[in-house]
């Protein structure tokens, strides 16, 4: 897995992906950068040179601050963010995000939607699993 850089890269990425930046002058010459997402306000991202930090309404989220970024867990986020409130609630453990949970929860996702395959298209629950497998791969980190 390749770790990412917090650098201009990383903000590209996120205002790709629907990030607004935040950031003023100083804190950018410092090497802190804010960005705020622009769909769901609850949701903002600080990073520095050596940390990621998403936070939901204001509490950071755990499983972030103090490890290196791969791109496999940025993206894994990125979905976190861009999913219905309903799918959101299912990977929250109590009411915390956690990663292994968001990657848990695609990963089961993907099983099932292979053991129904094309057969059961046309039910709305393959639908929405569909759906939100085709939510994760539109997210380009490129």
């Amino acid at each position: 897995m390749k770790l990412l850089n917090y650098d201009e890269r990383l903000a590209s990425i996120l205002i790709q992906q629907g990030f607004i930046e935040r950031s003023n002058t100083l804190d950018q010459q410092n090497g802190k950068r804010l960005f705020k997402h622009k769909k769901n306000r609850r949701f903002r991202v600080e990073f520095d040179f050596t940390n990621f930090i998403p936070f939901e309404r204001r509490q950071a989220l755990p499983g972030f601050f103090g490890r290196p970024l791969n791109a496999e867990d940025l993206k894994a986020f990125l979905w976190y963010l861009n999913l219905p409130v309903s799918a959101r609630k299912r990977i929250n453990e109590g009411k915390n995000f956690s990663l292994n949970s968001a990657k848990t929860y695609y990963q089961a996702l993907v099983e099932e939607f292979d053991f129904y395959g094309n057969s059961h298209l046309k039910n709305k629950s393959t639908l929405k699993i569909k759906r939100l497998i085709d939510l994760y791969k539109a997210i380009n980190l490129n």
